[in-house]
Order: structure tokens, then sequence, then C-alpha cells
């Protein structure tokens, strides 16, 4: 236990003979803590964290094959969305259209 604080009291003085690389040391160790903070909150906000719907696990993405126009996937749009709503097409569905990603 004693050598730990001998060799820390060691460590304070060297840092204090060279300001310099002491603010370096500092404000490296802060950049790289505030780093690793800011990807962790984003990665638990966006993975992790549930999404903000009732019965999140029941929701769905729609989407459109269009051959004939060479597109694999497309969007839906407002229009397919108002469709799809008035017609119920998929039996025990209710199709309602998601609040902005921002709103939680």
């Amino acid at each position: 236990m004693i050598d730990w604080i001998v060799q820390l009291r060691v460590v304070a003085r060297s840092l204090l003979r060279v300001p310099s690389y002491s603010l370096a040391v500092v404000l490296t160790l802060g950049l790289g803590i505030g780093a690793v903070t800011g990807v962790f909150t984003l990665i638990s906000a966006i993975l992790l964290d549930p999404l903000p719907y009732q019965n999140a696990e029941q929701l769905v993405l729609l989407r459109h094959k269009a051959p004939g126009l060479a597109f694999d996937q497309a969007a839906q749009s407002e229009a397919s969305y108002l469709y799809y709503r008035a017609n119920n097409l998929a039996p025990g569905t209710h199709i309602e259209p998601f609040p902005p990603r921002y709103a939680r």
C-alpha cells in the first residue's frame, strides 16, 4: 500500500515539473473520456433503448418493389400509406404514421 502512495507522489512531482506535458495529458484524458461517453450515449439511444411507441415489438416497415422502374425497394409515399390505411389490406393490422424519429 505504501509503495503505491510513493509511486503516486513521484508521478505527481514529475507532472508538476513540466506543466505543458501535464496539460496535454489532462486534455487527452478529458477528450478520450468525453468521446467514449458520447459514443456510448449514441449507441444507447439508438440501439439499446426501446422505441418510444406502444407495442414497439409489433412495428413493421412496409416497402414497395418496382422492378419495372429498377427499384428493388422503394419507400412508402403518403398516398400509399393513406391507401393502406383506408383499405386495411392486412387483416388484424392497424396502420398509423410514425411520429418523427426525434420526438420522444
